[in-house]
């Protein structure tokens, strides 16, 4: 998958965007991920914006939201709102224990106190206090928005980053690596999560890491999961 840093569409008012990066020396990429709600932009995951994806965005409205989504995901959270000093930046629960600097911004709302309810519903994944990450479903084009809950090798990327999935059960289709698999200490929690998400009529599954999937993707979510949905 060749990185591109201008606005991708993938459904009516949600566009990608995605930055290059290497995780233990292989090559990959992360999306931001961009939704229209009326004439303001919701952001999530936020990464480095060039002129031409700056003037992209502004083409679309006004940036309100930023959201630093688990404790992974927030290098770029802080340029965003140095560009966009009148965003608001909500943060991952603990996010403040790795990085002191996000201090004092709120905790990304999950209720109806969030400015983007009624729109995109936001969860957060129980028993895994490692990554604290939110999903969201954006309801107007039932997508399914994650970062690091999963993500999405296969022929797109790199030969070392191929072999990487295919070692870790996770090649050609949405899954976790073990990497990914070992902080959930509490299963029944995480479990009970997974299965609000699952209660979402999602239709697809927009990853922060590879392409999106656009066919059986609620399929391709319980098949990922299914090691730990069906454990006791």
């Amino acid at each position: 998958m060749n990185p591109t840093t201008m606005l991708t569409p993938v459904a009516q008012d949600l566009w990608t965007a995605h930055h290059p990066m290497r995780l233990l020396g292989m090559p990959m990429t992360a999306a931001m991920t961009v939704v229209r709600l009326a004439h303001r932009l919701w952001i999530h995951s936020p990464i480095p914006l060039p002129a031409a994806l700056r003037g992209e965005l502004d083409a679309l409205g006004a940036a309100a939201w930023a959201v630093a989504p688990n404790r992974h995901h927030h290098l770029f959270a802080l340029d965003f709102l140095a560009a966009y000093p009148a965003a608001q930046l909500f943060i991952a629960p603990r996010l403040v224990t790795k990085v002191a600097g996000l201090a004092g911004f709120p905790t990304i709302p999950t209720d109806a106190s969030a400015p983007w309810h009624g729109a995109i519903d936001g969860l957060l994944i129980e028993g895994n206090s490692e990554m604290s990450e939110t999903v969201f479903f954006h309801r107007p084009s039932k997508s399914l928005i994650v970062s690091d809950l999963g993500v999405h090798f296969g022929p797109w990327n790199a030969g070392m980053t191929q072999l990487y999935a295919r070692l870790n059960g996770c090649h050609g289709r949405f899954g976790q690596t073990l990497l990914l698999k070992l902080p959930y200490r509490d299963k029944a929690a995480a479990r009970a999560s997974l299965q609000r998400v699952l209660a979402w009529d999602f239709e697809r599954i927009v990853p922060a890491h590879g392409p999106v999937i656009e066919n059986g993707a609620h399929a391709a979510f319980e098949q990922a999961f299914a090691w730990l949905l069906r454990g006791k």
